[in-house]
């Protein structure tokens, strides 16, 4: 699947995405983020979607994966339905959210497996169906 000109988050609307000025691959719905802060950033005005809206009809996930610089929690909160249809997920985590992000996947119903997590509470986590 192939979605441009959006953004994930949990609602709908328009917001502001921070973007790196020398890299079109670091960017972010978060002001705060703290890779940002060191460097000089572009903001742009963009569309936000839910997952669910994007994944709407779709019957099964095998693998979802997440990697969105910081917004990984509020991307799950926006994609509860298409997760009940989803087997696994691998998610990058910041410290900030990583309980959330743990709590959100048992609540669904997954299992959880850390992968690179370290003491700071920052890695990937591996949320899986035991079925």
């Amino acid at each position: 699947m192939c979605t441009r000109g959006v953004a994930l988050a949990d609602f709908v609307g328009i917001g502001k995405l921070y973007s790196e000025n020398f890299s079109t691959q670091v960017s972010s719905l978060r002001s705060n983020w703290k890779y940002l802060k060191d460097h000089a950033i572009t903001i742009f005005d963009v569309k936000i979607v839910t997952l669910d809206l994007v994944c709407h009809g779709i019957q099964e996930i095998s693998l979802f994966k997440v990697d969105c610089e910081g917004n990984g929690y509020a991307v799950l909160k926006g994609a509860t339905n298409i997760l009940k249809k989803t087997k696994a997920v691998l998610i990058e985590v910041k410290e900030e959210n990583y309980d959330d992000v743990q709590m959100l996947l048992i609540k669904e119903e997954f299992k959880i497996s850390l992968i690179d997590s370290t003491a700071q509470k920052e890695g990937n986590i591996y949320g899986y169906r035991a079925d």
